[in-house]
């Protein structure tokens, strides 16, 4: 009788759809109870539980890996579905369906962070602020990692460009004399990146008080940069004699 009835379920559990986490929670709560009383039975179901949620894993990871890099939307409307199975099975299997998942969203948010990257460089140039952009987006998935350092590499990255982007514009302004307007720069700078900079380590700490620090050393004591009407113009160079 309670072969027949393990068998009953494990043959259930072959006929439920992949996305039908809810259908599986309702049959495995089943199988506990069959459990309680006939462990022998139960243990023969638990293997269908087990195979069920691996192939489920499967077919969660290559939906994600089947969208589109950057659709924010896409993630987070896929996201009840890879959560769902992180509560299905015993402890130890539901953590490692959670890993294996976790890190397929990490992996999917790195391809996207690059592949936003390389669409903004083709664009001749980001505009100001966009890597900040990025990573807000990043930091508002419902992604299973809920930990302030969640998505570590991909913010890695835009950090750098971001940090790279504000010394490229302090430096310009630093050249033309306009001082006030390079701390400016890296002032904003930051503000903006000091949350993400504490995450990623004191490396990227650095990296922003070094940058604020060597503008403020620079401000003028009136606070007033020249106006651009003010600023030297650089002559072209002389052009050469075409050769007769």
């Amino acid at each position: 009788m309670a072969y027949s009835a393990a068998k009953e379920n494990a043959a259930g559990f072959r006929r439920i759809p992949l996305d039908d986490a809810p259908a599986a929670r309702a049959l495995e709560e089943q199988a506990r109870k069959l459990a309680i009383h006939f462990p022998e039975a139960g243990s023969f179901v638990g293997e269908a539980i087990d195979i069920w949620i691996a192939r489920a894993v499967a077919h969660r990871t290559g939906e994600l890996k089947n969208l589109m890099p950057g659709d924010w939307a896409a993630f987070d409307r896929t996201a009840p579905g890879r959560r769902a199975l992180t509560e299905i099975g015993v402890v130890t299997y539901a953590m490692e369906a959670r890993d294996v998942l976790a890190r397929a969203e990490e992996d999917w948010v790195n391809d996207s962070v690059e592949a936003l990257i390389e669409r903004a460089d083709a664009d001749e140039g980001p505009p100001a602020g966009v890597w900040r952009d990025i990573e807000k987006n990043v930091l508002a998935l419902d992604s299973l990692d809920a930990d302030e350092g969640r998505f570590k590499s991909a913010r890695r990255r835009l950090f750098d460009l971001a940090h790279a982007s504000a010394s490229a514009d302090a430096a310009r302004h630093i050249k033309a004399g306009r001082y006030n307007r390079a701390f400016g720069v890296a002032r904003k700078h930051a503000v903006e990146w000091n949350a993400t900079a504490n995450v990623l380590g004191a490396r990227d700490v650095k990296k922003l008080d070094s940058l604020r620090e060597k503008c403020a050393a620079l401000v003028t004591p009136d606070g007033v940069d020249p106006s651009p009407a003010d600023e030297t113009d650089i002559a072209p160079p002389p052009r050469t004699k075409p050769e007769k």
